[in-house]
């Protein structure tokens, strides 16, 4: 088959989880004798951040200049306010870009040919949707339904496409009254050979520093337990993009007593052994959809704690048996991460099942799950 991955959103450099997606499984699919097309509209120039195997073709369809406005537009656009001004100008730059990522991203498409197109958002869809012809259109959504403001522009969108993706089985109902067809298929984990031996003391966690990822009731939860268990560090580890949520949390930092630089460590393309140098992985965010951090700490064999009110968190670990589940407040949490702490039996049951667990998840399953549809799709279209 022939297969194209659509990613307008960031691509070139981001360390996110959609982007690790879009290369792993265009790594996955051409690994398996697939032709792949990995197609971008990225305004940044260079590769994406993660390793794309050699026989995926990337593309990045932005033209390396920006969509100005004409003279012609500007006078058209004309208004003694200022603010009206700004706004029809706003609006018809916005107008421009769209019809030149249109443009672009359905020309290279039609010189690929692919069987099938799968669309990383919604709005890649929408670029699409009325320039590709027959060929079937999957889109992937990424997080919780509710990340989604779902006006009838983007049902409009869902409608055309062939199947919607979701990550977790309970997400389907979100769409249950509305069209297209929905399917499940999870991310994938990587099965790691060599597991964490879950003795160091070391309390880690990995996410982008965002308000629901809650990294402030981390903190917190490892302030009241510094004057018990002072051998212990804590590291967060991720990007840091939000200027004014990460400013709170190096103020909680600093008020808990610790230094944010010693705290906070930025981004490491080195994972798998940030992973297994800890001993208990805190995550504790409010809302996910399929949290690639979280799977691939209960991969390596952490002992994982995470907020029972967060849907995915709850689905994947198994209170007492995978990991343990708190309440979203410090002090519970401070009381989950000691039980954690001064029981190495649990870390290590825990972490050797969670890792037992994640192993459904593997590369192989989710890349031939994917394989499965696209020939059910591509069939039906012949």
């Amino acid at each position: 088959m022939k297969i194209a991955l659509l990613n307008t959103y960031r691509v070139i450099q981001g360390r996110g989880g959609a982007e690790k997606v879009f290369c792993e499984l265009a790594n996955g699919f051409a690994q398996c004798g697939h032709e792949v097309l990995a197609l971008a509209y990225d305004e940044a120039e260079g590769r994406p951040f993660y390793p794309l195997d050699s026989r995926v073709i990337f593309m990045n369809t932005w033209s390396g200049r920006n969509v100005l406005l004409s003279v012609v537009e500007k006078v058209k656009t004309f208004s003694f306010s200022k603010e009206i001004r700004r706004d029809r100008r706003r609006k018809l730059q916005q107008r421009k870009l769209f019809i030149d990522r249109t443009e672009k991203v359905v020309l290279a498409i039609r010189e690929f040919s692919p069987d099938v197109i799968l669309s990383f958002q919604i709005s890649s869809s929408g670029y699409i949707k009325d320039g590709v012809g027959d060929i079937p259109v999957v889109t992937m959504l990424h997080g919780h339904p509710d990340f989604y403001e779902i006006e009838e522009e983007q049902k409009d969108i869902l409608r055309k496409s062939r199947r919607v993706q979701v990550l977790l089985p309970q997400f389907k109902a979100k769409f249950s009254k509305d069209p297209p067809e929905v399917v499940c298929i999870h991310n994938s984990v990587p099965v790691y050979k060599e597991l964490s031996d879950g003795m160091g003391k070391k309390v880690l966690h990995i996410g982008r520093i965002s308000p629901e990822k809650r990294q402030h009731l981390l903190v917190e939860a490892f302030s009241l337990l510094q004057k018990d268990f002072p051998d212990w560090t804590l590291e967060l580890w991720g990007e840091r993009s939000d200027l004014e949520y990460d400013r709170f949390v190096c103020d909680v930092i600093r008020k808990c007593g610790m230094n944010p630089d010693s705290v906070l460590k930025g981004i490491s393309p080195d994972v798998e052994s940030i992973l297994k140098s800890a001993s208990i992985f805190v995550f504790p965010s409010s809302v996910e959809g399929f949290p690639l951090a979280l799977t691939e700490a209960m991969s390596m064999g952490l002992c994982c704690v995470g907020c029972c009110d967060c849907l995915s968190v709850s689905t994947l670990m198994k209170d007492g048996y995978s990991g343990i589940l708190t309440l979203p407040n410090g002090k519970d949490l401070a009381d989950a991460m000691k039980k954690a702490m001064t029981t190495p039996s649990l870390r290590i049951t825990c972490g050797r099942n969670a890792s037992s667990d994640m192993k459904k998840y593997s590369k192989e399953r989710v890349v031939e799950e994917w394989i499965s549809l696209f020939a059910e799709l591509v069939t039906r279209r012949r």
